[in-house]
């Protein structure tokens, strides 16, 4: 220490110290003190208000958190009530899926069913217009025959039938056609047909061919006219006797006539 001096003198120890400096490094360093005392409290209240800000910090963010953890629960609970509400839906979907293809393929058996009676009913329309034509047909040879038999007072030896399957092709014997269609009625012997030409009397053979689907070969066959006489519905009408006939040809066309309509 520099304010402190010692001497010595013979056995006499002298110590002298300098007060003033002393007390004046004493002052300086008690001032110093007191700074860094002032310098730690202003850190230790800045470390406070750091402290509290920190805290309330913590506090907002455990609040945060606890809000963020009931959001969070309640999330978990809504997405468990929408699984299921979409499972169930799900399920429904499938369950309806499952009704439709059920009801679609009911439906389709029923649609199914009725297109068969559709077709049967049609069918048994078509058999009943063909037996009402077939009767109608022999109606009007019944009538035709009835007719022959008043102008020409006698039956034909074979009872004549109509065929809507077959068809008949009258030529004179110059090549012209007569008549093409359907026979009003037809047997193994003639036919009566309507015509607006004026045909033979008896006294020429006319070339008759016979056509029927499924038969590949044309039935040819001579004829002649030996009747005729107005109708009221196809006009003029004219009996036609088959004369000659060849053996094959005869063959078909009495198979023709013994085959059901």
């Amino acid at each position: 220490m520099t304010n402190v001096h010692v001497s010595t003198d013979g056995d006499l120890l002298t110590i002298r110290v300098d007060l003033p400096a002393v007390a004046q490094a004493l002052s300086n360093q008690a001032e110093e003190w007191q700074q860094t005392a002032e310098r730690t409290r202003t850190q230790w209240e800045q470390s406070e208000w750091y402290l509290g800000e920190a805290k309330a910090s913590i506090v907002r963010l455990e609040e945060e958190l606890r809000a963020l953890r009931e959001a969070h629960g309640q999330l978990e609970g809504s997405h468990r009530e929408i699984t299921a509400r979409f499972q169930e839906t799900e399920r429904e979907r499938d369950a309806a899926h499952e009704g439709t293809l059920r009801l679609t393929e009911h439906l389709e058996a029923e649609l199914t069913e009725i297109q068969g009676h559709a077709e049967e009913t049609r069918r048994e329309a078509e058999n009943c217009q063909r037996q009402i034509t077939v009767e109608r047909a022999q109606r009007t040879a019944l009538e035709a025959e009835l007719a022959a038999l008043r102008i020409h007072g006698e039956r034909r030896r074979v009872l004549r039938t109509f065929r809507s399957d077959v068809t008949a092709q009258i030529q004179s014997q110059t090549g012209e056609v007569l008549f093409e269609g359907l026979p009003r009625n037809i047997s193994s012997k003639g036919f009566r047909f309507a015509s607006e030409h004026s045909c033979a009397d008896g006294s020429d053979t006319l070339w008759v061919t016979f056509h029927k689907p499924g038969v590949a070969r044309p039935i040819e066959a001579l004829g002649r006219v030996v009747w005729h006489g107005p109708e009221a519905t196809a006009g003029n009408m004219w009996g036609c006797e088959l004369l000659d006939m060849s053996p094959g040809c005869r063959k078909i066309f009495e198979r023709v006539l013994a085959t059901p309509v």
